[in-house]
């Protein structure tokens, strides 16, 4: 039996501009707990707790495993839910403050810890992060996702999102390295100052759980204009599991799962070394990598193309030249060293030039940041055609499931490659260890040529994408006449 949902009030005319403002919000609490795994927690773990690569990546794996397990229960949980909050705000609330106390654990072990106790003091404050954040993050995408039914106006609403958290993570790694992590006599490189950490803790938690909050409660408006169940629903396990394998069977859907899974499996492995090769390959210190947030007006230009493109091509053709693009970036980047065609370490010109590539990189990575999740929100009409019901959560979770699952298998990939075949020694630099160039050149082969060429595997699968805007907008014309 089709299910029946109700709206408080119907919109007349486009989102308002302040709640796709206001919705994007959420993106910074992302770009800051990205800041902290991606930039820090490998530096923080590895090189000054001397805790080895391996066991970081199989922490970090095992908690991403914990996490994609919950994504589909909250986003079916969350379709379902029937509250004065609607169906996505009562969740975006709970988990504020939780993400914000566990951020800080993260950043702050006590000193007393063994180094067994200190490995599962990083695995409980990874597995409290990540499944706080699905709890606020699944809904928030899911509410993103049915905020507008046009075509265009979609991708313009991930726009905002991603403008947001671009500005959000500049701000934020901006104040991090120029007053957390400055530079000092006996630290030249301050994110090598162990010392700043435990501040680095405080400031974390203190912003995700504000920036949570803020999001939810600013867009308490929007909730009339979301449609909900007429009644309340059955949340039970057994139900919420048919409505997760509902999705499942939708063929477009398990296209674009794949070749974003294989797309996350890529980021992950590469994110790995990210930190690393920063600090080590291209020796930048926190006074350098402030620059890169110049990469921010490279993301501006990177959403305009994803929402005036898809006029004139499909989303997914767009994703694949920005994909292909972004592989030829990512190669040229370290050939050019080997090449002896970049500045030395140390040389002013260098920051410029990564300055640059960084730019360039920002720009082709924000055209599938804001083209996948329009293209889930493409599907999610299709699935109500099929089914009858409205599910963005658990489309948006299985995604998150997925990719999840495989970005765990990325990360135990990095930790092999950084302890097995790159050589990184774990504490180096806690015990002033110089890098050797041979390590420094695997870790550069590993980054830059290996982690690149296999995005050909979602190109491949994305090449053969059939949904079209056509047919979405015919779906959705089906839509409104059955809603009469």
């Amino acid at each position: 039996m089709e299910r029946v949902y109700t709206q408080a009030a119907v919109r007349d005319g486009p989102v308002q501009l302040q709640s796709k403002v206001f919705q994007g919000f959420g993106s910074i609490t992302d770009s800051h707990i990205q800041f902290a795994f991606n930039a820090l927690l490998i530096i923080y773990y590895n090189q000054l707790l001397g805790v080895p690569a391996t066991t970081v990546s199989l922490v970090l794996a095992v908690a991403l495993c914990f996490d994609a397990a919950s994504d589909p229960l909250v986003g079916a949980f969350s379709d379902r839910l029937n509250s004065r909050f609607g169906r996505r705000h009562l969740l975006m609330y709970i988990s504020a403050l939780p993400l914000g106390i566990m951020m800080f654990f993260l950043f702050s072990p006590p000193a007393f810890l063994s180094d067994s106790q200190l490995i599962g003091w990083l695995f409980c404050s990874v597995i409290g992060i990540r499944l706080a954040f699905t709890v606020f993050h699944v809904p928030w995408v899911a509410f993103a996702m049915e905020l507008s039914s046009d075509y265009e106006e979609r991708s313009e609403i991930i726009g905002w999102r991603l403008v947001s958290g671009w500005i959000g993570g500049v701000a934020f790694s901006i104040g991090m390295y120029t007053f957390v992590f400055a530079a000092s006599e006996g630290f030249p490189q301050g994110q090598l100052n162990p010392n700043s950490y435990p501040d680095f803790a405080v400031i974390a938690g203190l912003l995700v759980t504000w920036w949570c909050f803020l999001t939810a409660h600013l867009t308490r408006r929007e909730i009339p204009y979301l449609v909900q169940p007429a009644q309340p629903t059955n949340l039970s396990p057994v139900v919420m599991s048919k409505q997760i394998w509902s999705v499942l069977l939708n063929p477009h859907y398990r296209k674009l799962v794949i070749a974003l899974l294989f797309l996350a499996m890529v980021s992950s492995f590469g994110g790995f070394f990210d930190a690393l090769m920063n600090t080590f390959f291209w020796g930048l210190a926190g006074e350098d990598l402030r620059w890169f947030s110049l990469a921010i007006f490279g993301a501006a230009l990177g959403i305009f193309l994803a929402v005036r493109l898809p006029r004139y091509f499909q989303k997914q053709h767009v994703i694949v030249v920005a994909l292909l693009i972004n592989m030829a970036l990512a190669i040229v980047k370290v050939s050019l060293r080997f090449l002896d065609w970049v500045p030395e370490n140390g040389d002013p010109m260098l920051v410029w030039v990564l300055v640059v590539q960084e730019l360039l990189h920002v720009i082709v990575v924000t055209i599938p940041m804001t083209l996948f999740p329009s293209m889930l929100a493409d599907l999610s009409d299709h699935q109500e055609m099929r089914s009858g019901e409205r599910q963005e959560g658990v489309i948006g979770s299985i995604v998150g499931f997925a990719s999840k699952l495989i970005s765990s298998v990325g990360l135990i990939f990095g930790g092999l490659m950084l302890d097995h075949f790159i050589g990184m020694p774990p504490g180096a630099a806690k015990a002033g260890i110089e890098i050797e160039s041979d390590v420094l050149f695997r870790l550069a082969i590993s980054d830059g040529i290996i982690a690149s060429t296999l995005l050909l595997i979602p190109i491949g699968i994305l090449s053969t994408y059939k949904m079209s805007r056509t047919e979405i907008e015919g779906i959705q014309a089906q839509l409104v006449i059955k809603r009469l």
